[in-house]
């Protein structure tokens, strides 16, 4: 076998992330959990009331430092008490991990893998260098390059051919998008399994195993795996490597225990085809809107197709669940412009689709399934609409506590408060996550990247979007 294909699914340069995802015992996450949900339970009644007898005097003078107050406590109930039942549902999904036993056994389903690429030179061959070296008996590697205009498919096709378990097809096609590059590796996949990745990414040894696992359940048509960010050499790049693993370790690991995982992520996500089938049934009846563009179940209507394909497999009434021992190296942008440019589109795209879902998607969605839109607006309406607002409201009230030098002891109880129980989170994060501990070093700062740095995406995705200004791919 060639020398490049030896060693782990993971391997890339020693500078890079590569952690093997421990396993903490449920022993040791339960004491913590329990701590953490006190804590929050205490402080959802403690902080409103508190903040709601200080702004009571002032709403009475009419000032504005007591109307903020009075946001201020209601919006901290809110939050603390979904944050509560998000952490209460992950440690049950946690629960119901599937044994280790169940990779233990002979007969695999032959997967198909996706692998959508513009202009990957720099990557594109590590990741196949992944994908060969998993531990799967039977699975085909689909690569697709969308134009690109360096060397990218001169160097995916030194790949392309049978391998010891695997072979490698490698097509070319015209710029189309992503979405457009997926649904054309598609067309050309032989099997009923179908695994997405991004050509960025690398796969850990097993994740394949432990994805393909779950659709022993035929009521679950997607499996979402873990994102960890591999090039941690700076500042930005940890944070972005800290806020995955909160995103996975809370939210995500929650939704799995419904079922209902609403993103299942680019770079490791797996599908059967029969879902795959009725989401391009379900789609607009609209033919490519020009050369280079392949119609299929990948849609073209916005920025966050991820989103919009699990979001129409759940409603049409397929489960989604989350895999965390599944792992998918990825690089995450480097330069605050790359990190911005990244999330607007993000948030955009989750606008999109939201606004898809309530004009198309909605119609599809089974009467037992009526859990969905409540789950999109415990989830969405708040983080993609409220909690930002939150986050801005606090850099106002710090503004007003200046001006106001009572509200800065009611200011600092609160803020010490919410950083405590950050600490926890953010342990119980990275130890059910399997991550490395020094995360937490980055929590003092963690809040400052969050909600103020985002936001900036944030503020011009929602006045693009409320304008209607063109996409710009």
């Amino acid at each position: 076998m060639d020398e490049r294909l030896a060693g782990e699914g993971s391997a890339g340069p020693a500078d890079e992330y590569n952690g093997c995802g421990h396993h903490t015992p449920l022993a040791v996450l339960l004491p913590l959990l329990g701590l953490m949900v006190a804590f929050a339970v205490t402080l959802a009644i403690l902080v409103p009331s508190g903040l709601f007898d200080t702004a009571s005097p002032k709403v009475r003078r009419g000032e504005v430092a007591g109307y903020w107050l009075v946001t201020l406590g209601a919006l901290s109930f809110l939050v603390l008490v979904r944050w509560c039942v998000i952490h209460v549902l992950s440690f049950v999904a946690q629960c119901r991990q599937l044994p280790n036993e169940r990779l233990e056994r002979e007969l695999w389903p032959s997967v198909s893998i996706l692998v959508p690429a513009y202009n990957e030179a720099a990557t594109i061959e590590s990741a196949l260098q992944s994908l060969i070296n998993l531990d799967y008996p039977r699975y085909e590697i689909v690569v697709v390059d969308d134009g690109s205009s360096d060397d990218t498919f001169a160097r995916a096709l030194s790949f392309a051919g049978h391998h010891a378990q695997c072979s490698v097809c490698v097509l070319r096609k015209p710029n189309g998008g992503k979405w457009s590059a997926l649904n054309h590796a598609l067309k050309h996949a032989r099997a009923d399994v179908i695994l997405c990745i991004d050509a960025d990414s690398r796969l850990s040894r097993d994740s394949l195993k432990r994805l393909v696992v779950h659709l022993d359940d035929p009521t679950i048509g997607g499996v979402s795996g873990q994102i960890t960010v591999r090039n941690r050499r700076t500042l930005l790049t940890r944070l972005q490597a800290f806020e995955y693993v909160a995103a996975n370790g809370s939210l995500r690991t929650a939704q799995s225990c419904l079922g209902s995982v609403l993103v299942v992520p680019g770079p490791i996500g797996l599908y059967r085809r029969s879902a795959l089938n009725q989401v391009a049934q379900a789609g607009p009846s609209r033919e490519p809107l020009r050369n280079g563009h392949v119609g299929g179940p990948f849609s073209h209507e916005t920025f966050a197709e991820d989103f919009q394909l699990s979001l129409t497999i759940l409603c049409l009434g397929w489960r989604i669940v989350y895999e965390p021992r599944a792992i998918s190296y990825t690089k995450s942008p480097d330069l605050v412009q790359s990190l911005l440019n990244q999330r607007y589109r993000w948030f955009r795209g989750t606008m999109q689709v939201l606004s898809i879902y309530k004009g198309r998607l909605r119609a599809l969605q089974q009467p037992r399934l009526a859990r969905l839109h409540l789950l999109l607006h415990a989830v969405y309406s708040l983080d993609l609409y409220i909690l930002p607002l939150f986050a801005l409201s606090g850099v106002f009230g710090l503004l007003v506590a200046v001006a106001d030098a009572d509200t800065i002891p009611d200011l600092l109880l609160f803020g010490s408060a919410m950083l405590t129980l950050n600490v926890m989170a953010g342990m119980y994060y990275v130890l059910s996550q399997g991550d490395e501990l020094r995360l937490m070093a980055l929590l003092p700062l963690y809040d400052l990247y969050n909600g103020i740095l985002l936001n900036v995406a944030w503020v011009v995705a929602a006045v693009d979007e409320a304008r209607g200004a063109k996409m710009r791919w």
